[in-house]
């Protein structure tokens, strides 16, 4: 089964599973169970999208998640997320019903555009993006991160332009959101948030502080920097430690159902676990680069640090040497992959055009 078709089930068993009313054991000291007899009256959904770095935890984390009692610390030894995967939880709490829709993107950088499928108009304004960087692999970072981010920035970009009539005050209200810690910022002509709210998580810090001082001085320089130009929260990760993967799942609880947040001050010792909020952080304070005069400009310089520091690797599925060389032609599977894409980009598009048949139907109706 490849990849489109994985995203394609998954998407379908999303809207399946909307219409159930299971509670997975988030916390036992606050859910509740529910039943299709709860007389919730109002349901109120997120989504959280875990995606980045391979091996580091990803899939650990959302499972502590979802079962507070699972010890396990199998980070990096894992098979592998394939394509997308689809996990959901419920929560009810004084007759509202939490829905949370947790994807987890496998394959690092390598099939960003799996994004697309999961961030619509309907869930923008309740998505938020949980971006893992594994700290052991400094050298991987552009090839996780820059997809990564593309693609998130042209589709937010592009659903921003889809809701700016229809939807005026969601437009409005994303748009504002994201840009009000950095309004007095001193680098808020640098700082190009997105308009959903995203968190880098630094993991495999267990193994990371062995590291020699210097490289973990100047790793840290750039997850800070990564996560300060592009208005990320920043903390580290660690599926062996306990206290690092209670701070992730609080911090997964805050995406998925509105918990409380860690709000404190920024901590950049390397010999210490790094925590930076929102805004907390300055190209002053980071001393990676001087002189930058805008959010591409930054975003170039970082990714020539990053080479300088750490050779960086490419992506092993976008070597279009291999994929395209003539002697390992397969044109049967070539067709299938060609035919299941084509199926994929017309389910999206089916829903999207009666998505949008909807939402005029709406207007209509209220006009």
């Amino acid at each position: 089964m490849n990849i489109f078709e994985l995203a394609k089930r998954s998407y379908e068993e999303d809207q399946k599973n909307r219409q159930k009313l299971v509670l997975s054991n988030i916390d036992e000291d606050t859910s509740e169970a529910t039943t299709p007899e709860t007389n919730s009256n109002t349901t109120r959904e997120a989504t959280v999208i875990v995606c980045g770095s391979e091996n580091c935890g990803k899939s650990t984390l959302i499972a502590r998640f979802l079962d507070s009692r699972s010890i396990s610390n199998n980070e990096g030894t894992s098979n592998g997320t394939i394509g997308m995967e689809y996990a959901y939880a419920t929560k009810t709490r004084s007759n509202i019903k939490d829905l949370a829709h947790i994807w987890e993107l496998g394959g690092g950088g390598s099939l960003a555009n799996l994004l697309e499928v999961v961030l619509t108009e309907d869930n923008i304004g309740s998505t938020s993006i949980l971006l893992f960087l594994d700290l052991t692999k400094p050298e991987t970072f552009q090839s996780v991160v820059e997809p990564i981010l593309d693609v998130l920035r042209r589709r937010v970009d592009q659903i921003l332009a889809q809701i700016s009539t229809q939807q005026s005050a969601l437009h409005d209200s994303l748009v504002k959101n994201c840009k009000t810690k950095w309004q007095t910022h001193q680098d808020n002509h640098v700082v190009k948030p997105l308009a959903i709210p995203i968190a880098i998580l630094a993991a495999k810090y267990d193994q990371f502080q062995n590291f020699d001082t210097e490289k973990k001085r100047t790793i840290y320089k750039l997850v800070r920097f990564i996560a300060h130009v592009n208005g990320a929260l920043l903390q580290s990760q660690s599926s062996s430690v306990e206290g690092l993967m209670t701070h992730s799942r609080s911090l997964l609880s805050h995406h998925a159902f509105g918990s409380a947040l860690n709000k404190g001050t920024a901590a950049v010792d390397v010999h210490n676990p790094v925590f930076v909020p929102v805004a907390g952080d300055s190209l002053q304070n980071i001393e990676l680069v001087t002189g930058v005069s805008s959010y591409n400009d930054a975003m170039t310089q970082c990714y020539f640090q990053l080479n300088e520091n750490f050779a960086q690797q490419k992506t092993e599925n976008t070597d279009e040497d291999s994929v395209m060389d003539k002697q390992f032609a397969e044109p049967l599977v070539d067709s299938v992959v060609e035919q299941k894409t084509r199926a994929l980009e017309l389910h999206i598009k089916e829903r999207r055009d009666r998505q949008n048949a909807q939402e005029r139907a709406k207007h209509r109706l209220l006009a």
